[in-house]
C-alpha cells in the first residue's frame, strides 16, 4: 500500500485567529497480490480516513497530530482487512 495524500487543514479558529481544531486526512491505495504469479488479487485506491483534533493554545501541534494519527492508522487497519475479505 501508499499513502497517496496527507492533509491537516484548519476547521475551526479561536478569537485571535489562530487555528484550534484541525482535521487530518490522509488517503490511501492498498492492494493484496500473489507474489509467485505478480497477480492482483485485491486493489482499493481513493481510501480516505480523517481525524479531527484540537490544537491547544500552549503546547504542540504535534503531539496531537500524532495521536489523530495513530487513531487514522487503527481505523485504517480495520477498514483494510474487512475490504479485503468482503472482496473474496
Amino acid at each position: 500500500g501508499a499513502v497517496t495524500g496527507y492533509q491537516t487543514p484548519p476547521i475551526l479558529f479561536n478569537e485571535s485567529g489562530r487555528q484550534s481544531r484541525v482535521e487530518a486526512t490522509v488517503t490511501l491505495e492498498a492492494s493484496l497480490r500473489e507474489r509467485e504469479k505478480d497477480e492482483v488479487l485485491w486493489n482499493q485506491a481513493g481510501l480516505v480516513f480523517r481525524e479531527q483534533f484540537d490544537v491547544p493554545d500552549t503546547g504542540s501541534f504535534f503531539d496531537q497530530e500524532s495521536v489523530a494519527l495513530d487513531d487514522i492508522a487503527r481505523g485504517a487497519a480495520e477498514a483494510l482487512v474487512t475490504s479485503m475479505l468482503e472482496g473474496f
